[in-house]
């Protein structure tokens, strides 16, 4: 099936295992141009290796703190200057203990939370102005784009 990814450049978050791994080859296998950022270097690095012999594709592994804005801005450089551009962000990772769901203690609850949102948070803030700029020198109507994100295609 042709989704139209072709040449196309994703980021995907927690892309060496499991739904992010998955995530990763599936765009591989679209043509698209793949980042692999998580924690482990050593496992981006095999996850990488297996992407690129399952798929010939063009497919990097950048490891990255996703807690750290300073990380987080060196993964946006290294695919910026690796590939020119980004156009889809996948933000896959997370870290959450593992066990019974109600045995959670209220720390492992705030660690979970707070890599998920300030990893999101540190990913829209790193990467808005460098994807408006790419969207506005394409051609693009940029007036009014937060609102149609948010709100719809129809939003004002």
């Amino acid at each position: 099936m042709d989704l139209g990814l072709r040449d196309r450049v994703a980021i995907v978050t927690g892309g060496n295992r499991g739904i992010g791994y998955a995530i990763s080859a599936e765009l591989l296998k679209e043509g698209a141009h793949v980042a692999v950022a998580s924690l482990d270097p050593a496992r981006n690095e095999d996850a990488v290796e297996t992407l690129r012999a399952k798929t010939n594709g063009r497919v990097i592994g950048v490891p990255a703190d996703l807690n750290d804005a300073a990380a987080v801005e060196n993964l946006f450089k290294t695919v910026q200057a690796e590939f020119g551009r980004l156009d889809i962000l996948v933000n896959n990772a997370t870290n959450v203990v593992q066990g019974r769901f109600f045995a959670m203690g209220e720390g492992d609850w705030d660690r979970a939370f707070d890599n998920k949102l300030r990893g999101a948070v540190l990913f829209g803030d790193t990467s808005a102005g460098p994807w408006y700029a790419q969207l506005i020198e394409a051609g693009e109507d940029v007036a009014g784009l937060r609102d149609r994100l948010l709100f719809g295609p129809d939003a004002a």
